[in-house]
């Protein structure tokens, strides 16, 4: 007979298996929310909304939308602050009154059928204008005590930004220098503005076009890393180097900031060498530059080249700097079409006789010609080449004819009148444009070919931000 023990052995030994005490289960951490966690995604990157916060205040922080929007938020906290000082309240009828108030203003400039429409549309949620509303009307209560106004007098806007002036000078006003990156933007006495709450509210006060922006330069860079993770941090600084050097020469031989020192032009927008260097824009292209440089040596280039000559002959060779008075017109006229095209051509041709040179036809461009935009330069199109994009076929047909037809100098040389779709316009040529070395096509070759590689990476329509989606109450 066998001990009973030694048949319970196996057992206990494989029960010491079975029932042993099991670690708990890790906790299921929940995937990160688009317009929560997350200001956009695309396959294989995702871009915090901390990492968006950070790349609004490096390039806009110290422009002069995002000054607004810091003095924005200075009244806000100061107004916040001194209706709890001096007990300042505003009742729910008030609100009520201000709030109907507001929407027939809405309703009567056809800017929305409704309040609520018109929040929608200016992507503002109903609770966060409340409050915003709620502070105006308690700045002007504050506004009427400080002058000794009757409690029911009107109150300009001149009134009120002098009395919020006053106390914030009063309070005393310090901003720390390199706010961007420190926990704290400003103090206003007892007043604290956070770097947290002025980014969020930067991001809530930029335009939804620069934020989409923003979202795919730093989801772009994040995938040209991810495609060259051999590069050290060495070869990457000296790339950027490149690109500032580029950046900088570029902006020196602009005829614009002639004598304007390249740091100088970067204050006027909120910039300096620093915040730029570290911008996703100029990292992506000078990643991008490395990238064409490994991949397509010279003899590549001039196979790019030859496969899409006409492309590139088209964009970037022969052609000529072109001017233009465009007069609008029509089949038949209207109260938004003046003339007919037979009126409109016997008018340009009506012009001829004081159009000796290309400086008299600049001088009459910058009255006659109806494209507004055009007037200040002089009715300036551009160089035109057979392949300009956003210029009309008609214009580049007329002006490539005029080049063939005159191989010489240009410079004066009258096209036209040329009918377009719903105007007829007159050229006048300018500086011809040669055909460029190899040297110079090989850096438009080079330039396309970076394009596309960042193309490649993130086609937009892969892309996806917390703006597409629901509107969410922190936005």
């Amino acid at each position: 007979m066998i001990p009973t023990l030694i048949l319970l052995g196996p057992i206990l030994s494989l029960n010491s298996v079975w029932f042993a005490p099991q670690e708990p289960p890790a906790a299921v951490q929940p995937a990160p929310r688009l317009g929560i966690e997350l200001a956009a995604q695309a396959p294989g990157a995702n871009l915090s909304m901390a990492e968006l916060e950070d790349l609004l205040l490096r390039r806009i922080a110290l422009s002069q939308n995002g000054r607004g929007a810091l003095r924005q938020l200075i009244d806000l906290a100061v107004l916040d602050y001194l209706a709890h000082e001096r007990g300042v309240t505003i009742s729910t009828a008030q609100l009520g009154e201000r709030w109907a108030q507001i929407e027939r203003e809405v309703i009567q400039a056809g800017q929305a059928t409704s309040m609520e429409a018109f929040l929608e549309e200016s992507g503002v949620d109903r609770p966060t204008f409340r409050r915003y509303l709620e502070l105006a009307l308690i700045q002007e209560v504050l506004t009427r005590k400080a002058l000794g106004m009757d409690p029911k007098a009107e109150v300009t806007a001149e009134q009120q930004k002098l009395w919020i002036d006053s106390e914030i000078q009063a309070l005393g006003y310090k901003e720390l220098p390199y706010f961007w990156e420190g926990g704290v933007v400003a103090e206003i006495g007892p007043i604290r503005i956070l770097r947290s709450d002025y980014a969020r509210h930067l991001r809530e006060q930029t335009d939804p076009k620069e934020l989409r922006q923003a979202c795919y330069d730093a989801l772009l860079l994040k995938k040209i890393r991810q495609r060259m993770p051999d590069l050290s941090d060495e070869a990457e600084a000296r790339a950027i180097d490149a690109e500032m050097a580029q950046r900088r020469k570029d902006m020196e031989q602009d005829v614009r900031y002639q004598g304007i020192k390249y740091e100088e032009i970067l204050a006027t927008q909120g910039l300096n060498l620093d915040i730029l260097r570290r911008d996703p824009a100029v990292i992506i292209a000078a990643l991008a530059h490395v990238w064409v440089d490994r991949t397509c040596d010279d003899d590549c280039l001039r196979g790019v080249y030859q496969s899409e000559r006409e492309q590139f002959d088209g964009r970037f060779g022969e052609g000529a700097e072109t001017y233009a008075i465009r007069l609008t017109a029509g089949q038949v006229t209207n109260d938004l079409v003046p003339r007919t095209y037979s009126e409109a051509e016997a008018a340009l041709e009506a012009l001829r006789p004081d159009l000796g040179d290309l400086k008299a036809f600049q001088r009459l461009a910058a009255v006659q010609t109806e494209d507004i935009r055009a007037r200040e330069s002089g009715g300036l199109v551009g160089y035109v080449r057979t392949r300009t994009p956003g210029v009309d076929p008609a214009i580049r047909n007329a002006v490539k004819a005029a080049l063939d037809a005159h191989p010489g100098p240009v410079q004066g040389l009258l096209v036209g009148p040329i009918r377009l779709q719903g105007s007829v316009v007159l050229l006048c040529l300018g500086e011809r444009a040669l055909a460029p070395t190899w040297e110079v096509m090989a850096q438009n070759v080079h330039r396309e070919l970076r394009r596309r590689f960042m193309i490649e990476q993130l086609p937009t329509g892969n892309m996806q931000t917390y703006l597409d989606e629901t509107p969410h109450a922190d936005r």
